[in-house]
């Protein structure tokens, strides 16, 4: 009888235990300027100067800590430069990775929870710039490393929004250029650092077992 009354006392604590750990969903929407340079003396800002980044989280969680994948694309400005007499230039950015998050539930501030994240990634960023009918783009790609930060509203049971900062510093290992005749790639010999500053909104969707 003992038996069956700690195990009727225990079970309900194991099942909400277990309704406490599901899967996280994101969406995201930023403004990011650009920091740095692409290579050696070349601005980032001539390369990507701003980017839009629209941004999709997945991961598993628990009310506390979430660890998972992100996806990211998103329409660039290209630099003022290199797009001068009449040619007509675009830009764009992706970025994919893991990461995880804490949610610190203790500093609760007015209704919202804090949380502060850490990402490692890769990033792919293109410039086109096309005259009189020739184009020319530009690829590279390298690493990427992140730390994020924001507060998140509940919206429901399920739901939570709020604003997010996000800094992200990495550098270019590759170089594409494309042209209507002729494509070639290669190594980044003179890489440089660069840097991207998000700010934006962050919502979530949690469904816990």
């Amino acid at each position: 009888m003992r038996t069956l009354v700690v195990a009727a006392l225990l079970l309900p604590a194991a099942a909400a235990a277990q309704r406490g750990v599901g899967i996280e969903l994101g969406l995201r929407l930023a403004y990011a300027p650009s920091l740095g340079n692409a290579a050696g003396l070349v601005p980032m800002s001539e390369a990507v100067d701003v980017q839009v980044p629209i941004q999709l989280d997945a991961a598993w969680a628990t009310e506390t800590f979430g660890a998972g994948t992100y996806v990211s694309w998103a329409p660039g400005q290209a630099g003022a430069q290199g797009c001068t007499d009449g040619a007509s230039c675009s830009a764009q950015v992706t970025r994919a990775g893991v990461q995880a998050i804490w949610k610190v539930r203790e500093a609760s501030l007015g209704g919202a929870m804090p949380w502060l994240g850490g990402g490692l990634g890769w990033e792919w960023a293109s410039h086109r710039r096309e005259r009189l009918g020739a184009a020319t783009t530009t690829r590279w790609n390298g690493p990427e490393l992140s730390l994020q930060g924001g507060a998140a509203w509940r919206a429901g049971e399920r739901f939570t929004v709020g604003p997010y900062l996000l800094v992200g510093v990495g550098w270019y290992e590759r170089v594409t250029i494309e042209t209507a005749e002729s494509s070639g790639s290669g190594s980044l010999g003179d890489r440089a650092v660069h840097g991207w500053i998000h700010v934006g909104v962050r919502g979530t969707a949690a469904f816990f077992f």
